[in-house]
């Protein structure tokens, strides 16, 4: 946990429930509903079908249409604030204009803590990126607060 604050891997764990193209809360659609069906069909229970797609993974955005062609470019990206996108381990960071890094907050073997991580850009021939965060939106009501830096600074 991270000191003076009350985030746990259940608080973090709701990023993953927001459409990282509008911020819309991921519904339960024809295509969770259609993977249940299968695992059904293949002897499952429902209830067993049901847990495993209530995972983000298979839920989808109510209001596609709301969603903007392409990432939010770098000369537009206000300090402090949060936007939604997507990196390896998070769909919401912060940005940081003085370090020109995100912090987003990691949750790893049950500790979270906030990590930095680079805007995304198209790797140079011979260049070896691990991974890059792509914001897509800025979010006015992040389900909770980052802070302006990492722990490792």
């Amino acid at each position: 946990m991270i000191e003076g604050t009350t985030m746990d891997a259940e608080v973090e764990k709701k990023q993953w429930d927001l459409c990282p193209f509008c911020g819309s809360e991921k519904v339960f659609g024809a295509y969770a509903k259609g993977v249940c069906e299968r695992m059904v069909a293949r002897g499952d229970t429902q209830e067993a079908a049901e847990r495993y797609v209530n995972h983000s993974v298979y839920r989808e955005c109510p209001t596609p249409e709301k969603h903007k062609e392409g990432m939010v470019p770098f000369e537009e990206l206000e300090n402090g604030a949060y936007y939604l996108g997507s990196c390896r381990n998070a769909s919401i960071a912060r940005w940081n204009a003085e370090t020109k890094q995100f912090v987003y907050m990691r949750e790893k073997f049950g500790d979270v803590y906030p990590e930095e991580i680079g805007y995304w850009v198209e790797a140079k021939p011979g260049e070896h990126r691990f991974d890059e965060f792509k914001p897509y939106c800025k979010s006015d009501s992040p389900p909770f607060e980052i802070p302006m830096t990492s722990r490792w600074r």
